[in-house]
């Protein structure tokens, strides 16, 4: 009988300690993924299918301390499809985490309030006479515009907008070791309705 106790209280004892590490490792990794999820450091949202303009995703992602990354085109493999979905699972766990669960709707309000911005501004443009001749000059090349995120102010009144043109011969290339050049920069000012010419 005495044997019995003692391996009654041996058993005992082995499942509290089993049980206790397991709460503890419970709580480690909780800890762990909360030190994860806040990390400065910038993870990607990854995108594959057919291509879009997200300057307006990412202006609002880095105060999230993501960014949009695009890993495939339109012809993607379900391996691939299958990889992004699963990272993009745990990115949007880890946002969770540090932001908490109304964070996307949160940041897709920030993000429709950029777009709106950002088509005032680019209105604004479209309507300055000099940028007119110069986009129909431009026509006939290959040309893009797009906006300089870096320059943008928090109230989102400023903008600048670069166009760029692609390098139509070696020359130009080797120049500019790309396959396009800027060749102007527009500085919009929404409240005043001012255009600026920086190039």
């Amino acid at each position: 009988m005495s044997q019995n106790k003692h391996i009654l209280r041996y058993l005992l004892l082995l499942f509290f300690v089993v049980l206790s590490c397991k709460e503890s490792t419970t709580a480690t990794k909780l800890e762990t993924e909360k030190s994860e999820a806040e990390s400065d450091t910038l993870k990607g949202w990854l995108i594959y299918g057919l291509g879009t303009s997200l300057e307006a995703e990412n202006y609002i992602a880095k105060d999230y301390g993501f960014k949009y990354e695009q890993i495939s085109g339109c012809i993607t493999t379900k391996n691939i499809s299958d990889s992004a979905d699963n990272h993009n699972k745990k990115l949007e766990r880890d946002l969770s985490i540090k932001f908490g669960t109304n964070w996307k709707k949160h940041f897709n309000l920030r993000v429709e309030k950029f777009k709106e911005k950002l088509s005032e501004a680019y209105s604004i443009l479209y309507e300055y006479k000099p940028f007119n001749t110069e986009e129909t000059k431009l026509r006939a090349e290959n040309y893009f515009i797009t906006t300089n995120l870096n320059t943008v102010d928090s109230s989102l009144t400023k903008f600048k907008i670069d166009v760029y043109k692609y390098a139509d011969s070696s020359t130009e290339k080797r120049k500019s070791k790309t396959q396009f050049i800027k060749i102007s920069v527009y500085e919009i000012d929404i409240n005043k309705k001012l255009v600026v010419t920086e190039i």
